[in-house]
């Protein structure tokens, strides 16, 4: 509404000053009589609904875009921050995994080392009463648990 009004204004300084210097018969673009007075007015009223119109709004959405970058900028470091933290966390989980998959393959290790360095004594000749019974493997015709297959007709 204000801009309306504000063009209507315009119009009623403009018409008299158009009006003005087409009633004298003067011979150049600016005369110097009363004409330079009413194109000052114009020119005036002109700056004025500029700058209350124009200006002032630009002004306004200049700051707000300015504002919604400024919180954008805070929104991207709190994310990048956020990114930095759980990167360290998932780097020190995957320590901690690493460590404890170490821990295990070492006690895996000595198990072994342990259970073949026992094995090796009951094998060795002076245990020869604490042998352990070596399995047999079923062979080609023996199904396991079972004997030797049939071989012929039912």
């Amino acid at each position: 509404m204000s801009k309306v009004l504000g063009g209507i204004a315009l119009l009623l300084g403009l018409v008299p000053g158009l009006a003005l210097a087409s009633s004298e018969g003067g011979g150049g673009f600016i005369n110097l009589d009363r004409s330079l007075l009413i194109q000052i007015v114009n020119f005036g009223l002109l700056l004025f609904f500029l700058w209350k119109f124009l200006y002032r709004p630009f002004l306004a959405k200049l700051d707000e875009r300015s504002q919604a970058i400024k919180k954008s900028l805070s929104a991207a470091q709190a994310a990048q921050a956020d990114a930095e933290r759980q990167r360290e966390e998932h780097r020190k989980q995957l320590q901690a995994a690493y460590a404890e998959a170490q821990l295990i393959r070492e006690a895996a290790l000595k198990e072994a080392a342990e259970e073949q360095r026992r094995l090796r004594r009951l094998q060795q000749p002076e245990h020869s009463g604490e042998r352990l019974p070596r399995e047999r493997t079923p062979g080609p015709l023996q199904r396991p648990g079972h004997g030797p297959l049939p071989v012929g007709p039912p």
